[in-house]
């Protein structure tokens, strides 16, 4: 008899644990994987330009934000500028973790061809991809 009303015992909590698993099983499914990829943005957060060691160069400080759920460990984005006489890209890859919710700023550096250029219009984050 009590080894009756034990298995019972265990039996309940056995299925009851079992339906627990599913219930969880079940809600995960129905969120699409998709929702789990890195989401991200670039944007320009400052730019100067300065003259070292007789070349002219851009300096773009790009903003890099997780704006999804999972964590981002790698960053790829471009970056646009023109000048009278040259249109520049450079496509920047960042290995910066970057959690949910945080952000990171990343420097980088455009030479430019000559000496007398300047920049016409604040440079821009073409695209960006985060992974």
């Amino acid at each position: 008899m009590v080894t009756n009303k034990l298995f019972a015992k265990c039996f309940v909590k056995l299925v009851g644990a079992g339906l627990l698993v599913l219930l969880t099983l079940s809600s995960l499914a129905c969120t699409p994987a998709s929702s789990w990829y890195p989401a991200g943005s670039a944007s320009l957060a400052d730019h100067y330009e300065l003259t070292e060691a007789g070349s002219r160069q851009l300096v773009v400080i790009t903003h890099l934000a997780n704006t999804g759920a999972s964590a981002i460990n790698r960053s790829t984005f471009t970056i646009h500028a023109q000048t009278a006489d040259y249109d520049y890209y450079k496509t920047v890859t960042s290995d910066l973790r970057i959690v949910p919710g945080a952000a990171v700023y990343v420097t980088a550096s455009i030479v430019y061809n000559g000496e007398l250029e300047t920049g016409l219009v604040a440079p821009l984050v073409v695209e960006a991809f985060f992974e």
